[in-house]
């Protein structure tokens, strides 16, 4: 009779003399069909230890798992995997090899990569990236929450324009900071940051040129609430100014206290108001209003040739000398009037009889303008020109009156004598007749009162001779 006899259940052990031929044939049989499925598993046989496992070719797992492993220890001294979607180690490191058949590093030494391609700096933290395949637009997070949004930081930000056609990989804007520059002033601040949005305030700045990329587009520049957009310098290079009002119809401000419009340097035509300014005179027609709040300067240069010039000449006021011209861009006085026929009116227009027009000349004793000091005697006060032109083309005075100053100033008056000059072909102003403070008449030396012969000569009052020698005739 057989009996069991091993750790595999199945197998029957015929009985040694016991077992007759048939049965131990019927045991036998049943013993190897037992061996024959043994596949180790619970019951079946005595586990194989590692000692008697030796592997030496790929072990396949038919797509199934690897499970329950403690640890995964690779041999540092073998060649690097070249089969696609496997983990291998390579010189110390850690490896993936893709689908593309690309290795991918894991590790550099006791740390996560950090070359292209890899994110560094994430352990235990809350940042994260996001990506929108619709508006292509990467995100970066620093909070779990994915609500706070992260900084972009490198020596150059390359900001690309994306394409369909895959073609756009050079077309890119380029934000860059120098290397060479410390502190914040090489640095573009976004809002929030530090209140300056862009700014090229560093001792090597360049010019910030705003254009837009397609025609007929507009730039807005528009502040926040009652916030103001300043400008404090304006270079407008063959553009316009439209009619749209600035700062209540003003540019520069609200009110000339505030603000100037300081500078127009035209080399080409621009228009202000209707009237063209062309190379820096006024020219056609329209109006140029100078609306003054607390006064209007037009401050001109100190060199010769920095004159306000009105229509080629009309009105001239040169900046070197001060001097004013009418009719003349060469003022040879403080005031010039030229044309062929000038006249110069002063008109009174009033209801009351001692309001009227009044030329007057004035002196004061003082080099410094606008300080009066008392006058002397011997002072000349005023001079009223007669002029001609000469054989040598030079201007001359033919005739002259003057006044001067015959005693001490009073309270009340100045004595004064009105002298009359006139000239010979030979000598010029030669004092002719002079009427005194009193009212007193004198002809010079050698002249004469003369009438014509039907003039007269009316006496009220005495008449006499200065000199013993000189005779007076009276009589018609």
């Amino acid at each position: 009779m057989a009996t069991a006899g091993t750790n595999i259940t199945s197998i029957a052990k015929p009985g040694i003399g016991t077992t007759t031929g048939p049965q131990w044939a019927t045991d036998l049989n049943t013993s190897l069909d037992a061996v024959d499925g043994h596949d180790h598993s619970t019951n079946k046989g005595v586990r194989i230890t590692p000692a008697g496992i030796n592997i030496n070719a790929d072990l396949e797992y038919n797509q199934n798992s690897a499970t329950e492993l403690k640890n995964v220890i690779f041999d540092s001294s073998v060649t690097a995997a070249t089969t696609s979607y496997s983990v291998y180690q390579a010189s110390g490191n850690l490896y993936w090899r893709n689908g593309s058949g690309t290795a991918v590093q894991i590790t550099t030494g006791s740390s996560v990569n950090a070359g292209a391609g890899s994110i560094s700096g994430m352990t235990s933290t809350d940042a994260g990236v996001t990506y929108s395949d619709g508006s292509k637009t990467f995100n970066f997070f620093t909070d779990s929450g994915n609500g706070d949004y992260g900084k972009m930081a490198h020596a150059d930000l390359l900001l690309f324009k994306y394409t369909n056609d895959n073609s756009g990989d050079t077309d890119y804007v380029t934000i860059a900071a120098n290397a060479g520059v410390s502190g914040s002033s090489g640095t573009i601040y976004v809002p929030s940051e530090n209140g300056t949005f862009l700014t090229t305030a560093t001792s090597y700045a360049g010019a910030i040129a705003i254009a837009t990329s397609s025609g007929n587009s507009n730039i807005d520049l528009t502040p926040h609430g009652t916030g103001e957009v300043n400008i404090s310098k304006v270079d407008i290079d063959a553009g316009t100014i439209d009619s749209t009002a600035i700062n209540s119809s003003a540019i520069g401000a609200s009110s000339h206290s505030t603000g100037k419009f300081t500078t127009c340097d035209a080399t080409t035509d621009f228009t202000i108001g209707g009237t063209v300014i062309t190379d820096g005179n006024i020219a056609d027609t329209g109006t140029l209003a100078l609306v003054p709040v607390d006064g209007c300067t037009i401050a001109l240069g100190s060199d010769a040739g920095d004159d306000f010039n009105v229509d080629s000449g009309k009105l001239v006021v040169e900046g070197d000398t001060g001097r004013v011209g009418i009719g003349t861009a060469s003022p040879t006085q403080m005031v010039d009037l030229q044309a062929s026929a000038p006249i110069l009116r002063i008109g009174s227009y009033s209801t009351t009889n001692a309001t009227n027009g009044s030329l007057d000349f004035f002196k004061s004793d003082n080099g410094s303008l606008g300080t009066q000091t008392q006058t002397d005697d011997g002072d000349r006060l005023g001079t009223i020109n007669f002029l001609g032109t000469d054989t040598t083309g030079s201007a001359e005075s033919g005739s002259m009156i003057t006044c001067y100053q015959t005693g001490t100033a009073g309270s009340a008056g100045i004595p004064t004598d009105l002298r009359f000059y006139t000239s010979t072909v030979s000598t010029p102003r030669i004092e002719r007749l002079q009427i005194d403070s009193e009212g007193i008449v004198s002809i010079a030396a050698g002249g004469d009162l003369e009438t014509s012969t039907t003039g007269k000569i009316k006496q009220k009052g005495s008449a006499f001779q200065s000199h013993i020698t000189a005779s007076l005739a009276l009589g018609y």
